[in-house]
């Protein structure tokens, strides 16, 4: 992960405890837990931190695709990648905005009707899907058959985007 030289020797992250050392690796470990909190707090903490390293290193990128039967979905990109504005779903009238959450910025994809949002925070990234998924939902008919909507087709860290 990361190291640095303090007063001639190398300087490695610790366990919590302190009783053994590693490498390039983040541990954690909490004392009189239960097992099923002990695991919830691993889960908070060290992949919490695995995910900000890895966000600060190269980013995280999820990848959406505008799908439609029949009306057209149009996406216009606002305010330098900030706010998106969806028009035309489902072949009503209203513009849906989206704002996306934090550091988190959205561009169009290399693909036809394809959106690509971009940041370095996993939850804010992931949030900001879930804000432009939930706009687009289709209500009050047979969702079998109105598969219409904005849908997340890859997601990981930027370049390494793995498809659902």
């Amino acid at each position: 992960w990361y190291q640095r030289r303090v007063h001639g020797k190398q300087w490695y992250q610790r366990r919590v405890h302190g009783k053994q050392w590693y490498q390039r690796r983040v541990h954690g470990k909490q004392w009189y837990q239960r097992r099923v909190h002990g695991k919830q707090w691993y889960q908070r903490r060290v992949h919490g931190i695995k995910n900000m390293i890895v966000g600060i290193l190269t980013g995280y990128r999820y990848k959406m695709r505008l799908v439609y039967a029949h009306f057209p979905i149009n996406a216009s990109i606002t305010d330098g990648g900030k706010t998106v504005e969806l028009r035309n779903f489902l072949g009503e009238k209203v513009t849906r905005k989206v704002a996306m959450r934090g550091s988190t910025t959205i561009q169009a994809g290399e693909l036809k009707d394809e959106l690509y949002i971009d940041g370095p925070d996993l939850d804010d990234v992931s949030q900001s899907a879930a804000a432009i998924h939930g706009k687009c939902l289709v209500r009050h008919k047979d969702i079998r058959k109105f598969l219409d909507g904005v849908y997340v087709w890859a997601k990981g860290p930027f370049g390494e985007e793995k498809a659902i």
